[in-house]
């Protein structure tokens, strides 16, 4: 999908990391690639996708405009081709992956069809025959016309799922000591672990007007859901690190229009932390969550064992490699 006017910094639009490549606007001309409108999906659907499709309606939801974005047609071997140069430009950088972002609204066989096509990961860096690391945006929480399952061969998912689940815990909404089962076949969207990226919150339901999930704002019950994450095995997690905000359409901490929105870098203090005024959260350098980045990192091939529960409370080891507790009710807990 692709945009006029969405330059870096253009029309007040800043870069979290998408590419775009530019438009001329109202022409559907891409020069740059070069794309033009015959290109795009607009001789199946020209018109933006139906709310009800989402339940209804695979194909419109694939084939049709998501907000108004133009949608190119992958179907297309020319479309393929420059998605695959752009892909392996990454590559030859040093990149190790690659998020697709709104692989929903794609069909899965184009995207197998890219995404085979396209090189190795550098050896000087990655060591032979290593194959990019990909992972889909497929927001399904049930009931959609487009089934998360569809896209396991050729990726991870993104597991929506997870951190709702964790979030109604830390919210005393459901008890803790439940997430002993906690894995594939618990409530829907929860496939195989390698075939899940886990994560609590992300920069759409961040900014979503009553989250569902804890965010930074949330303080302990964030760092409680992600530390749970990180110490238990199901899934390949992925830590957020984001910045303030009040709107949800603000950009990240930069140097203003006179220098392009050129985004600032961070602030450190002598704990390692971003500093409040460098505007930058940076919740991987959180102490807890860094902790349990360690944790995860000594502790991911051991095998969970010794679970113990209470009420709101839920402890296990990692076979001889750690212990990991939570207590999330009002009184203190002896083991």
């Amino acid at each position: 999908m692709t945009g006029a006017g969405m330059k870096k910094g253009e029309n007040g639009v800043s870069s979290s990391g998408d590419s775009y490549f530019d438009s001329t606007p109202a022409q559907e001309r891409f020069p740059g690639v070069p794309y033009g409108p015959a290109d795009t999906n607009d001789f199946r659907c020209n018109h933006d996708i139906a709310r009800s499709d989402y339940q209804n309606n695979a194909i419109n939801v694939r084939n049709c405009r998501l907000v108004s974005l133009i949608d190119l047609n992958q179907g297309s071997e020319y479309v393929r081709s420059k998605i695959r140069e752009y892909l392996n430009t990454l590559i030859d950088m040093g990149v190790a992956g690659f998020r697709m972002d709104a692989s929903k609204h794609m069909w899965p066989g184009d995207l197998k069809s890219i995404l085979d096509g396209v090189k190795n990961l550098r050896n000087d860096i990655f060591g032979d025959n290593q194959r990019p690391f990909v992972v889909h945006e497929v927001i399904d929480r049930g009931g959609e016309a487009v089934k998360l399952e569809e896209y396991i061969e050729i990726g991870r998912y993104t597991d929506f799922n997870y951190g709702s689940t964790i979030a109604k815990a830390a919210w005393r909404e459901k008890d803790f000591s439940d997430l002993k089962w906690w894995g594939p076949g618990y409530g829907y969207g929860n496939l195989a672990s390698n075939d899940v990226l886990a994560f609590i919150d992300n920069h759409d339901n961040q900014r979503d007007p009553h989250p569902y999930v804890p965010t930074y704002k949330n303080g302990d019950q964030y760092a409680m859901c992600v530390g749970f994450m990180l110490a238990w095995n199901y899934g390949y997690p992925r830590v957020i690190s984001s910045y303030y905000f009040i709107s949800s359409d603000q950009g990240p901490p930069n140097y203003g229009p006179s220098s392009n929105f050129t985004t600032k870098s961070p602030r450190f203090a002598v704990d390692k932390s971003c500093l409040y005024s460098s505007g930058f959260v940076c919740e991987h350098r959180w102490q807890a969550i860094r902790g349990m980045a360690r944790f995860r990192q000594e502790c991911s091939s051991a095998a969970i064992n010794n679970v113990t529960s209470d009420r709101n409370r839920l402890a296990f080891a990692r076979a001889g490699k750690g212990y990991f507790a939570v207590n999330n009710d009002y009184s203190t807990w002896t083991m």
